[in-house]
């Protein structure tokens, strides 16, 4: 009987015990479950921010690709509108030392040679 009654003292020491406990984990457990949602509410938004500078980084290199063609046609345009300016260069350079040659021209008949020619 005795054993009885130290057993149901013991239980309601250990109930009220961990009726302590409860109440005391229970904030903990609540601020731990706070900080967990918050870890991986930053882990989302960590995600998603290096997601975006990934999509930023492949808009960059696009345009930079494009913008890298059409510099590269542009160049070879301007480098034959050069060459055609030089060629026609050379040919006038070299009509005006031929008109030179030849005595007696007037200037319309210069003119006329050089409006014929281009």
């Amino acid at each position: 009987m005795m054993e009885d009654i130290q057993r149901e003292q013991a239980n309601s020491t250990n109930n009220d015990v961990r009726k302590a406990d409860l109440k005391t984990l229970m904030p903990l457990c609540h601020s731990l479950r706070c900080i967990i949602l918050e870890v991986k509410e930053f882990t989302i938004k960590r995600s998603r921010s290096q997601d975006n500078l990934t999509i930023m980084t492949d808009n960059i290199k696009e345009v930079a690709l494009v913008i890298g063609n059409e510099i590269a046609k542009a160049s070879e345009v301007f480098s034959k509108t050069i060459g055609v300016d030089v060629a026609i260069s050379k040919k006038r350079q070299k009509m005006d030392s031929e008109i030179r040659k030849i005595p007696n021209l007037t200037i319309n008949e210069i003119i006329k040679v050089v409006s014929y020619s281009t």
